[in-house]
């Protein structure tokens, strides 16, 4: 699915195939050998029940759901997504989600995450990672901006 996006839009990001799984930053960034803020972690929450928002930060920053929730316009009702929820709001399964082949989905990307040169995130699964450049993840992702959403 992933892979038919990059492709199908021409993108210069890559899947890395990883011999060992990486279910998290911390994971991605010893199989890389990279800085754990090399990592771009996408984090699900949903509100309103069915509506769901991505939040794109790095591997060493904590998201503020009140910055969530004030970005997007929202009072106290935004959550975090359970495993369930991800996979029925994303397509893709906790450990692998992508900041951008999610349709429908509005994306928030940290500004911290925008100083970088590139990052690696989700590739769909726990054995793969994206490689991109924040320029390409924020003209990729649905419905993107740039807020201030970290701790």
């Amino acid at each position: 699915m992933l892979d038919e996006f990059i492709e199908a839009n021409g993108l210069k990001a890559k899947l890395i195939e990883c011999v060992d799984k990486v279910p998290n930053c911390k994971a991605a960034a010893h199989v890389l050998g990279v800085n754990v803020n090399d990592i771009a972690k996408t984090i699900v929450f949903v509100y309103d029940r069915s509506q769901a928002v991505l939040v794109v930060l790095l591997g060493d920053d904590k998201v503020s759901p009140a910055k969530v929730a004030k970005a997007m316009g929202l009072g106290p009702a935004l959550q975090l997504a359970n495993p369930k929820q991800v996979l029925e709001m994303t397509g893709y399964e906790v450990g692998g989600v992508p900041p951008i082949s999610v349709y429908g989905v509005k994306t928030l990307v940290d500004q911290k995450l925008m100083a970088k040169e590139k990052v690696y995130a989700g590739g769909g699964d726990d054995a793969h990672l994206l490689e991109i450049t924040p320029a390409e993840l924020l003209e990729y992702a649905f419905e993107a901006s740039v807020e201030d959403v970290s701790e």
